[in-house]
């Protein structure tokens, strides 16, 4: 049969409990190993079906749920010129989630360094590195946040 199954959990250091963030999803993995990249791909995924579907919040709301997680470094310093980076916030138009849109942007938020992927407790390094999983795995999307001032 093979493959792992991965718990992947998604934080962000911020202390504001109110704004919704991502839950921990369950991902089984055909493979024992993966490149960071293609593990992103997974999660991302995964995500996205989780929201709509086991969650069943609307598209806006899950485009701003993934928005807050997967910040490019673009996007975080656009927001640090005007003064803070935030949640994005609601609008009244319902955008459709492009799925492979929001992969790139993850992908693309890790190679910023605005967020890190710790697997089984060592921290991944580059998009290309290899992860292996034993049968079963943890993993975990911290989410940075820049400082004031920083």
């Amino acid at each position: 049969m093979g493959g792992t199954t991965v718990q992947v959990e998604s934080k962000i250091i911020d202390g504001n409990p109110q704004v919704t963030k991502l839950e921990t999803v369950s991902i089984r993995l055909p493979e024992m190993r993966m490149t960071g990249e293609d593990l992103i791909r997974r999660v991302v995924e995964e995500q996205v079906w989780d929201l709509l579907s086991r969650r069943k919040v609307d598209e806006a709301e899950a485009r701003r749920i993934l928005e807050r997680q997967y910040l490019t470094q673009e996007q975080v310093d656009a927001q640090a010129q005007q003064g803070a980076v935030r949640a994005p916030r609601r609008t009244s138009r319902v955008p459709r989630i492009d799925v492979e849109a929001e992969v790139r942007k993850a992908v693309q938020a890790f190679a910023d360094g605005t967020f890190l992927i710790v697997a089984n407790g060592r921290q991944v390094s580059s998009l290309k590195e290899e992860v292996t999983f034993a049968e079963s795995g943890k993993v975990t999307f911290l989410r940075l946040t820049p400082l004031v001032g920083g």
